[in-house]
């Protein structure tokens, strides 16, 4: 087993120190995420699809009880009537009352009724997979938009930190001037550099407020409303051991995520239909039923009561039907064509998902160990700059090197931390992304 390097280290470069400030709140990146989730849109839909998808499976289960269905009817008529006597034509006023029940049940019908039960349920499953799905996906945007702004800030306190110690060595050059120790073109250079560097760090702040506002727009969030981020964050590096490959990581990831499931019932959705097309060419039977009686009277002629002719008009029926199909214009062996196909192109694209998801995990994997190591090698690169520049600083004063040569260990001393800056929050991400492949959705993770 390889050996792996933990490093932790306490992060000293952000403005925010505890939960709150000025009495308002601070958003860690937990609670962007759950904010994201909750009201985007999106996943709303997704929820109200989600109920209509319940609805389609209770009535795909209950399609498949008879069909019973009843009417009552009731009518007088002023006027010429036929008489029951003789069925010749009258003027009188008569009252007609009738009843009727019916029923019908498939018996075989081709396990239509079955199959549909079956996609309904796959089709409620896939809703649940979908809303995660989408779950994870804003998750992991509001992840990128939040350690984007996190970076911007990371930026801008750099850039006020070189500022601040530029504008000290200005002091400190001037009052040197004014003993003769330095001449008025060090003033000059070292003008011109805090002129630049508070040019950098107003583009810095600029880009922060960006980054800011689009951490809002993924979140949903109100864009007039303020939102103080929470960047105190105690981080870890932890160099891949033999536990985190790609052989170990992706069976689990085929287990839960949501693209591979629902990949998988794409597939089994696709092979019901196309038994339901195969079997629409077998005969179908059903079995019916009815009942019916009626009541008639004609005013002021005597009739029969009104339970006597309810009993004695009773009409019954059963029967049974047999459907075979026998030709359609093809359109059935049509339908079985095109089921078969859409089966097919369900396993091609399951196919398709599971090589992208191995690459995923696969480069997910590589980027979070490189990014670890870059890590590792920009602290001692950072060690070394610093070292550096305080011997630089030293010679300068001393009136061994120039102020260019200065301005240059200086920058190079920054492009270190901005490199250290960005190894630390890109292995942060893969990290995340990496325990994500392994089982754990965003939000579960601990922050």
């Amino acid at each position: 087993m390889r050996r792996y390097f933990l490093l932790f280290l306490m992060s000293n470069l952000f403005l925010f120190s505890g939960p709150h400030l000025g009495g308002q709140t601070l958003w860690n990146l937990h609670d962007c995420m759950l904010y994201a989730v909750e009201h985007a849109p999106e996943h709303k839909i997704q929820e109200l699809t989600n109920q209509n998808n319940n609805r389609n499976l209770r009535d795909a289960v209950l399609g498949m009880l008879p069909s019973v269905s009843g009417n009552i009817s009731g009518s007088f008529n002023n006027g010429r009537s036929i008489s029951q006597e003789d069925n010749s034509y009258i003027n009188n006023t008569s009252f007609s009352n009738q009843y009727g029940l019916s029923a019908s049940a498939y018996l075989f019908n081709g396990f239509q009724a079955i199959n549909r039960v079956r996609v309904a349920k796959i089709a409620r499953l896939q809703g649940i997979e979908e809303s995660q799905r989408i779950a994870d996906e804003i998750s992991l945007n509001t992840l990128q938009c939040y350690f984007n702004v996190v970076h911007a800030h990371g930026l801008v306190l750099l850039a006020r930190e070189q500022l601040a110690e530029s504008r000290q060595r200005l002091k400190n050059t001037r009052a040197m001037e004014e003993l003769g120790l330095k001449g008025a073109a060090d003033v000059l250079q070292i003008e011109a550099e805090v002129a630049t560097q508070d040019f950098n760090l107003t583009q810095q702040e600029n880009l922060l407020a960006d980054n800011l506002l689009q951490l809002k727009e993924t979140m949903f969030f109100p864009i007039d409303e303020p939102l103080q981020i929470d960047t105190t964050v105690r981080w870890e590096i932890n160099l891949l051991d033999q536990r985190d490959s790609l052989g170990n990581i992706y069976p689990q990831a085929l287990q839960h995520l949501p693209a591979s499931k629902q990949a998988a019932m794409d597939v089994e959705s696709a092979r019901y239909q196309y038994h339901s097309a195969k079997w629409m060419l077998l005969p179908s039977l059903s079995v019916n039923g009815s009942y019916g009686t009626n009541y008639f009277k004609i005013n002021g002629e005597e009739a029969l009561s009104y339970k006597m002719q309810l009993e004695g008009k009773q009409s019954k029926s059963l029967g049974l039907t047999l459907s075979i199909p026998l030709f359609g214009g093809l359109s059935r062996q049509s339908q079985i064509t095109r089921a078969r196909n859409e089966m097919r192109i369900a396993r091609h694209k399951q196919d398709q998902t599971l090589q992208e998801i191995e690459a995923a995990i696969q480069r997910a994997l590589q980027e979070m160990e490189g990014k670890g190591k870059e890590y590792i090698q920009a602290v001692k690169t950072v060690m070394a700059e610093e070292s550096a520049y305080k011997t630089n600083r030293r010679k300068y004063e001393e009136g061994l090197i120039s102020i260019l040569d200065l301005q240059t260990s200086a920058n190079r001393l920054l492009d270190a931390k901005v490199k250290r800056l960005n190894a630390l929050l890109g292995y942060q991400i893969k990290r995340r992304e990496v325990t994500y492949y392994k089982g754990t959705p965003y939000l579960d993770q601990a922050f």
